[in-house]
């Protein structure tokens, strides 16, 4: 009973995020840890922590979705829900790479978001593919690498092409965006 009103509040906290409500998604989010944890299911305490790491993030609350992201990593690390290989390992690195981008510390953000990829590409879990790709661009343009920047931007943009990823367009319009940013700036600076 636990495990499946826990599994609930989870996607109904998802479904609340999707629509931009992110105190009620952080509220499910929280009832659902609280349920999980109080029910002994370590496995779906790592799903529960790394899907509220990510709503406080959106939430622009940096210290904490770390701290949450690295208690989920945590638990994947030790094994639960198949260990680092499993498909909700690549949530909590994409936490943390995220966090450290938008704190402008690109080689943590570069580690955690390689991460997120490399676990992409071993298990097919896409769900933090195109932000990561993404995010891995913003940090080759803060490197001044813009050549693999529009590399890894163009990789994201090809989610775009499946109509199953329409989240992706959101990530490939963040992109497009960015890497117009990069260049107007780049312009500005020959100028």
């Amino acid at each position: 009973m636990g495990l499946s009103r826990s599994v609930a509040l989870t996607f109904a906290g998802l479904a609340a995020r999707g629509q931009g409500q992110y105190a009620e998604a952080r509220s499910l989010h929280e009832e659902s840890a609280a349920v999980s944890h109080a029910a002994g299911n370590r496995g779906f305490d790592a799903v529960v922590l790394g899907a509220l790491a990510h709503t406080v993030y959106l939430d622009e609350e940096y210290a904490q979705a770390s701290t949450l992201a690295e208690q989920s990593l945590a638990i994947v690390t030790a094994g639960q829900r198949g260990g680092r290989g499993s498909v909700d390992a690549s949530i909590p690195p994409y936490v943390l790479g995220r966090v450290a981008l938008c704190v402008e510390d690109y080689a943590a953000a570069r580690r955690h978001l390689e991460e997120t990829v490399a676990l992409w590409r071993a298990t097919g879990d896409l769900r933090c593919a195109p932000g990561a790709l993404v995010g891995l661009g913003c940090v080759s343009l803060a490197e001044g690498d813009q050549e693999r920047g529009c590399q890894l931007m163009a990789e994201a943009l090809a989610f775009c092409d499946d109509p199953g990823w329409r989240v992706a367009l959101l990530y490939g319009l963040e992109g497009v965006a960015i890497l117009g940013a990069a260049q107007a700036q780049a312009q500005q600076a020959l100028l």
